[in-house]
This record gives C-alpha cells, sequence and structure tokens, in this order.
C-alpha cells in the first residue's frame, strides 16, 4: 500500500492535465486515501503491533502520497521542453498503468482470501451474493471510467 501511495502520488504530481483536471484529480485521490487510510487502519489496529509500530505505519502512510507528488513534480520540471511534454504524458499513463496493476494484484488476493473462506462452502446464496456484488461493483468502476 505505502509503494502504490507513493506511485499514485507521482502519477498526480507528473501529470501533463490543465489545472482544473489535476485539481479533480487531487479531490479523487483524497477521497481515495480516505478510504484507503480506514482500511489500512482496520488492519493496523486488528494486529499484535505495538502502539510505537502502529504510529510509524500511520505515520509513513500519511507521508507517502505527499513525498510521491514532488518525486512526480520534480520529474516534471525536468521535463519541461516541447519533446519532454510527449515524455510526461507517457510517463503519467505508465504510473497510471502500474497503480492499477497494484490494485488489481491486491485486489485479488484479498477475493482469493475472502472467497476461499471454509464457512462459504456451506452457504451458497451468500456465495452468489458476495459474486453478483464483485461484478455489479465492476460494472460500476467500468462505467465511471467510461464516463471520466
Amino acid at each position: 500500500m505505502l509503494v502504490h501511495s507513493v506511485i499514485i502520488g507521482a502519477d498526480l504530481g507528473a501529470s501533463p492535465a490543465p489545472r482544473a483536471e489535476a485539481l479533480a484529480f487531487a479531490g479523487v485521490l483524497a477521497v481515495h486515501q480516505l478510504f484507503e487510510g480506514a482500511a489500512l487502519g482496520a488492519v493496523v489496529a486488528d494486529t499484535g503491533a505495538s502502539p510505537r509500530r502502529k504510529a510509524a505505519l500511520a505515520t509513513a502512510f500519511c507521508l507517502t502520497t505527499p513525498l510521491g507528488v514532488l518525486l512526480g513534480v520534480a520529474v516534471a520540471a525536468m521535463a519541461a521542453d516541447e519533446a519532454a511534454g510527449a515524455r510526461r504524458e507517457r510517463l503519467a499513463g505508465l504510473l497510471d498503468g502500474v497503480t492499477g496493476g497494484m490494485l488489481l494484484h491486491i485486489t485479488h488476493g484479498l477475493l482469493n482470501e475472502e472467497f476461499g473462506r471454509a464457512d462459504l462452502a456451506d452457504r451458497p446464496r451468500l456465495r452468489t451474493e458476495m459474486y453478483a456484488l464483485l461484478l455489479a461493483g465492476v460494472g460500476t468502476m467500468a462505467l465511471l471510467a467510461r464516463w471520466a
């Protein structure tokens, strides 16, 4: 999750999008990080880690996206000429693909864990509902991607 946050921050920092689009992306990123932080916080709270370690993880999560934005801005500043603008767009596309792939990898692992639970074998209706909700979520995200 921490590497994902750095890369998505770098994506925002290196984005060649106009100011209005970049601000919209920053707002979406803030909401994304809010929910990601809540999920990560729930996982960290359930661990047997010491309070110091939990605070270190929370601090690291809070710093990774801003550090990624600074990294992206620094890379974008090096690409100030016209030919470098195309490189910035390719870099932003590469970072989009990497962050998307990371999320797919994490989601795949979580879904394997969730759908592989032993108690689901005895509850076919719950399993069917879980698959239906999964497909509804995929469809919703596809519609949002098409709309955006």
